[in-house]
């Protein structure tokens, strides 16, 4: 992924509401002192590089796609075989979800 579109994820991110979701919820992060805290902007945006960075250099290291994750926030690094790259990364700030892998052959789940 060229630096200028990962620039682009990080200059367009909405981290004002990730960080207003995060005092809004008292969602604290452990600290270097053996404290916790709601992270600043600042340790949101430099947490949130760090997946992304991490998230690409795995992909293009594993040639495959991946997805990491730690404090709400998710980095994902698609890589493309055709292209040999990493030509899809994405980063969101996650609040809930829920997912079921159904299997057609398993009513279980009805």
């Amino acid at each position: 992924v060229s630096q200028s579109r990962y620039q682009y994820i990080i200059e367009n991110f909405n981290w004002e509401r990730a960080h207003d979701t995060m005092l809004a919820l008292d969602w604290r992060w452990a600290t270097y002192n053996n404290g916790d805290e709601v992270p600043s902007i600042g340790a949101l945006v430099t947490n949130a590089q760090k997946l992304l960075n991490d998230a690409c250099l795995l992909a293009s290291t594993n040639k495959s796609d991946v997805k990491i994750a730690t404090g709400g926030f998710h980095a994902k690094a698609l890589y493309c075989k055709e292209t040999n790259q990493v030509d899809n990364l994405e980063l969101y700030f996650q609040i809930t979800s829920w997912d079921v892998d159904l299997n057609e052959n398993d009513e279980s789940y009805f």
